[in-house]
């Protein structure tokens, strides 16, 4: 073999050699990519069922309050629950967004970066959340002043207000 020949069957090893180690980052990078979007779908759509029960509950708690809003006590405590389900609900839209804008064609670093910026985002909820305890005290009386309004006598036993 002359040195022609060599450099020839050299650089065609070198070319067969570069396109299959591109092929494989491009595969190595599909699947880190799918496996970071096989972890976020299900946080999606269990943000999805959180924000369906916060809108149902600010829904019921904004027909308590249109029922009882002459007694304060009551309007207080619903219009203290309805806060906290409000801000929950907004967080919950704000978590839906920041998934739906991951653009799983970036690099991972950037990917990342949005992952990192969800987990932040969902830390300041938890922490909202935690701020929110004395809303909660409400809960009782909503629920047992809910019980005796609509004669819910099967539930009875969960009624403090007797």
């Amino acid at each position: 073999m002359d040195l022609v020949n060599l450099e020839a069957a050299w650089q065609s090893c070198d070319a067969r050699l570069s396109k299959t180690i591109r092929l494989n980052l491009h595969y190595i990078q599909q699947l880190q990519t799918e496996k970071i979007r096989s972890g976020i779908n299900p946080l999606f759509w269990y943000r999805i069922i959180e924000l369906f029960f916060h809108v149902l509950a600010i829904v019921l708690l904004t027909i308590f309050l249109v029922h009882n809003l002459d007694q304060t006590k009551y309007a207080f405590s619903a219009i203290a629950l309805l806060a906290f389900y409000i801000v929950a609900s907004i967080m919950c839209l704000l978590q839906l967004v920041i998934i739906q804008r991951i653009d799983y064609s970036n690099d991972i670093v950037l990917i990342q970066g949005s992952i990192l910026k969800l987990r932040t985002h969902m830390i300041n909820s938890m922490r909202l959340a935690v701020l929110f305890i004395p809303a909660f005290v409400g809960f009782p009386l909503v629920v047992s002043k809910t019980i005796n309004d609509l004669q819910l006598y099967s539930l009875h036993f969960m009624d403090l207000a007797s």
